[in-house]
């Protein structure tokens, strides 16, 4: 990526994109989005690099890059529990509700 002295996007390339976008930029916004823009593109390649560094699994595909070294969900895993209805675990659940049993406090007289 571009040093400190050399930048990956210049205020020409701002006016390019501005420009292809229809938008109007003040002098001040030209400044800033070409700061901007160079931050997320330094911030990116901080990124690549790490991933690029990162320890990948033995026999992992190369496809994965750096993201081979994360673990994968074993296929032979039960189903998520969060993935069943309401209907699984809800003591009644007719028509799509909930039903809740009735409180024994409830069935006094209402208190002022």
């Amino acid at each position: 990526m571009a040093g400190p002295d050399e930048r990956a996007v210049d205020r020409e390339k701002v006016l390019e994109i501005a420009h292809l976008a229809r938008l109007r930029l003040a002098e001040d916004e030209v400044a800033t989005f070409t700061d901007q823009l160079n931050d997320i593109l330094s911030h990116a390649q901080e990124i690549a690099d790490a991933e690029a560094r990162a320890d990948v699994s033995p026999g992992a595909p190369a496809s994965y890059g750096g993201a081979a070294s994360l673990r994968m969900r074993d296929p032979d895993a039960p189903a998520d529990p969060l993935l069943a209805g309401p209907e699984s675990f809800a003591p009644a659940f007719p028509d799509g509700l909930f039903a809740v049993p009735r409180l024994a406090a409830m069935d006094g007289e209402p208190t002022p």
